[in-house]
């Protein structure tokens, strides 16, 4: 008789979508960011895979996204993500920060920026959240944990699939087992 061992392989998780939308004082962010799956705290540098955010100021909006040549950078803790949503503490004691901005190089012209309460987005309120443009800024003060995202729930087709799916497979196992008696 031969023993035999088995690997069980680990998939890596499946990227998530989260739909923005935070109103502010005026206008809001709407839009979506794309992460890589991972749950918990996040680090926006290495588990974000997509973004588009439409940020509007009451006068002007402006589109933040990898097409237009937007980066995010991010630091702290505050940033996590469960299975259904995607949340900012904006009471992290530490300094941390989600910032979305135009390039490299534009800090005070164009972005979008969530902080915690000890460290400053311009001139957007302590902890809170906002957005800029040029010398424009709507800023809007908050505390605790805020959602700030909600994934996408599957439709009814997909888990009609994912059900007939399963349902194959154990006519298959049944029928194995069969054909071994």
């Amino acid at each position: 008789m031969v023993a035999s061992s088995a690997h069980v392989a680990t998939a890596a998780p499946s990227p998530i979508t989260y739909t923005i939308n935070v109103p502010a004082s005026s206008g809001g962010i709407t839009g979506f960011i794309t992460t890589d799956g991972t749950l918990g705290v996040l680090d926006a540098g290495a588990n974000f895979v997509d973004f588009g955010l439409l940020a509007d100021n009451g006068s002007l909006t402006y589109l933040f996204s990898p097409a237009a040549g937007s980066l995010y950078s991010g630091y702290g803790l505050s940033l996590s993500a469960t299975a259904t949503g995607l949340f900012f503490n904006f009471s992290e004691p530490g300094q941390s920060q989600l910032y979305i901005r135009t390039s490299p190089f534009d800090f005070l012209s164009r972005g979008v920026c969530f902080s915690s309460a000890n460290v400053s987005c311009g001139n957007i309120p302590i902890p809170g959240f906002g957005l800029y443009f040029d010398t424009d800024t709507v800023g809007t003060s908050a505390s605790g944990v805020v959602q700030i995202g909600t994934a996408a729930v599957p439709e009814p087709a997909s888990w009609a699939m994912l059900i007939a799916g399963f349902g194959l497979i154990g006519a298959t196992l049944r029928r194995r087992r069969a054909a071994m008696a």
